[in-house]
């Protein structure tokens, strides 16, 4: 009987050793992927990039000078265009502050009426 237990155990060590080296291998397995799988990725990037680069070279419609001189205008232009819309939006919010200042001040002009009202009554009657 106790042989029987002592091969059983060995056989249980055994299994687990088998496990842990099999696990070990399927972590070494996921490493070299995941490092084949950046390496990929880096390589599409810089492949991809040398394309852009010829073909940006090559399908040009003008010369670089020229290209940046037409980017500089509608820059230009752009921020003119940017600039006129900020101007008017500021314009329009004191406007809006002036329109919402004159409820305030007749509320308060009103509401000093009645205090003087008030005071000249009280006075009156003492």
């Amino acid at each position: 009987m106790w042989l029987h237990l002592i091969k059983l155990g060995g056989y249980a060590l055994m299994s687990k050793e088998v496990f842990d080296r099999f696990q070990a291998i399927q972590r070494v397995r996921q490493m070299k992927w995941q490092r084949s799988r950046r390496a990929n990725l880096v390589l599409g990037a810089a492949i991809g990039s040398v394309a852009g680069i010829a073909a940006g070279v090559l399908l040009a419609p003008r010369a670089g000078h020229e290209t940046r001189a037409q980017i500089a205008v509608q820059a230009g232009e752009a921020f003119e265009r940017i600039k006129a819309s900020a101007s008017e939006a500021i314009d329009s919010i004191h406007e809006g502050r002036r329109h919402q200042k004159r409820p305030f001040d007749d509320c308060t002009y009103a509401g000093k009426e009645v205090l003087r009202d008030t005071t000249e009554t009280d006075e009156k009657v003492q």
